[in-house]
Parts: C-alpha cells; structure tokens; sequence
C-alpha cells in the first residue's frame, strides 16, 4: 500500500508480498477476469490466465487479498477445470460460463507460502466453494411400544398382602 510521509519522501514497505500464514481461511471472489501474463514457457512469450482475486479472512479480522491465475485451457488436464470443478461451476459442454456470476462467491481456501529468490510468497493451492453450516437438528425422541405387564395374580400378594387384604375387606363388611 502506498503511504508517502509528503510528496518527495517515499518509504519502502518490508514485504511487497502479502503475508498469510499456512493454513485454511473464509474467503470472497471479488473479482475473475482474463489476463494476459509473461511466461517464459509459451512461444510468445504470453499466456492467458483466469484470474480470481480473493479476500481472505485471517483470524484477527482483517483481510488480505490473493490470487491465483489458471491458465486458461479448456483441456482436462488444465488447472483451470479442476478450479471450476472444486467452485462447482464447471459449465457442460457446450454451455458457457458467465464470469461475473462467480464474483461474491464464498469460498475457503488452503494457502501455503513458498520462498522464491528470497521472497516469501502466499499461495493459494486449493480453492472451493464454501458450504452452508449445517445446524444439527435435536434427536425426536422414539416412542416406545406399550406392552402389556402380564401379572401373575396368584404370587403377586405374599402371605402378609393376602391378611392386610382379608382384614380390610372385613372393614368393609362392617366386621371387626
């Protein structure tokens, strides 16, 4: 980010590289569009690139923003259909793409940082579309089946039942 202290004094950040620590993130495709990029392994010296810019969300509430440019094949091999695939929006055959629709996706991402001529680099190596969070539902209790209690009537009193029993019918009776 450029912060100049007044107009003539200009001071050089740390890293120009964004700096996210390994792990998975919450992030938000801001943006997707087609580029052209230097490479050094096509004959012309171009390629041609989908890049998605991301917002990442790190732990403390901040964001910073990553890219990552597929190459753009058609080819089942490429990068750019496994991209689609894991966003699920890998179109038919036939069909098209309409890269604005992938704008506001929420996805996660897997980042990892490589070093490279000194440079300590944030990349994006896996990149999918962010599920809804499921709540659990509470267990619906079961109910259980009501059996009949068979009793056997003839050793359900013990002896001491059997005379309170007599003795209260004789009450009954008007017997003392």
């Amino acid at each position: 980010m450029f912060k100049p202290t007044n107009k003539r004094i200009l001071e050089r950040p740390v890293s120009a590289q964004p700096n996210v620590p390994d792990g998975v993130y919450d992030g938000l495709l801001e943006s997707v569009e087609i580029k052209e990029m230097e490479s050094r392994f096509h004959p012309d010296g171009k390629r041609e690139v989908v890049n998605f810019k991301v917002n990442v969300k790190l732990l403390d509430d901040e964001t910073e923003t990553l890219y990552v440019s597929p190459t753009f094949t058609w080819s089942l091999k490429g990068k750019f259909i496994k991209q689609l695939d894991d966003l699920e929006s890998l179109p038919e055959p036939g069909d098209e793409l309409d890269l604005d629709r992938l704008t506001g996706m929420k996805v996660t991402v897997v980042v990892e940082n490589t070093e490279k001529d000194g440079q300590t680099y944030s990349n994006i190596v896996k990149m999918t579309k962010r599920k809804a969070a499921v709540i659990p539902k509470p267990p619906v209790p079961t109910k259980r089946a009501i059996k009949p209690v068979e009793v056997d009537e003839d050793n359900f009193f013990d002896d001491d039942d059997q005379n309170l029993n007599l003795e209260l019918e004789d009450l009954a009776e008007g017997k003392e």
